[in-house]
């Protein structure tokens, strides 16, 4: 994995991240807010030793495409504010990612390096140009299980016997591409204001599989009705 800085002014098509061109900024298809307020918000998820109101602080994601020098596919999503406005959170989220990065688990993007850009973290995956990030609506609820809910729950099985929870389980985590389902984005997880967080999540406690049980099922809900239960 590859681990290089930038500043936020070459995050536009022409600049550079690395050895990685920006191609252009990808439209935002989060569903990450809060049921009671606007503004959508990330942030790492961090060991309970971080203060509540470091993990409560508000974040913002962004993602752009980038191309390699070999013409390669990839795409950076970046995360700043949070916990990732300090030093030990980013510290914190380097260091998970680095681990991630050593495992080889089917149905995973591949994590090819991490940007550190001003106050914050980008986490950038390859990509192929067919894949969507655009999960289908109003589908039946057996559809919404069969296509990616079961899939998306032996990748995460696969991970727990790592010891590893996913911590970012969202839509915009998602990557559809040729029928298969893959799962990105590790570490830079939604914080509690994310309307599919576990109740855990949302209270900033340390996470175990169980609250990945509780955001598939709430992924399912969203995938069948555009809704989540409160």
């Amino acid at each position: 994995m590859e681990s290089v800085e930038c500043s936020q002014a070459s995050l536009v098509p022409g600049g550079t991240v690395g050895p990685w061109a920006v191609v252009e900024a990808l439209a935002d298809t989060s569903i990450e807010h809060a049921q009671t307020d606007a503004a959508a918000a990330t942030t790492v998820a961090q060991p309970a030793s971080m203060s509540a109101s470091a993990h409560a602080a508000s974040a913002t994601r962004t993602a752009y495409r980038l191309r390699g020098p070999k013409g390669e596919l990839a795409q950076i999503t970046v995360v700043r504010g949070g916990t990732l406005s300090l030093e030990r959170g980013r510290e914190q989220a380097r260091r998970e990612l680095a681990a991630y990065a050593k495992l080889s688990i089917p149905g995973m993007l591949p994590l090819i390096g991490v940007a550190t850009i001003d106050t914050g973290l980008g986490v950038i995956e390859r990509v192929d140009l067919d894949a969507t990030r655009r999960l289908p609506h109003g589908i039946g609820l057996a559809d919404a299980l069969t296509t990616v809910v079961i899939p998306l729950a032996k990748t995460l099985l696969a991970l727990s016997r790592h010891a590893v929870v996913h911590k970012s389980l969202l839509p915009e985590s998602i990557v559809l591409c040729n029928g298969e389902v893959l799962l990105g984005q590790p570490v830079l997880a939604a914080g509690e204001r994310s309307i599919l967080a576990s109740p855990e999540q949302r209270a900033g406690r340390p996470l175990d599989p169980r609250s990945s049980v509780y955001s598939l099922a709430a992924m399912a809900l969203w995938m069948h009705s555009a809704d989540v239960a409160n």
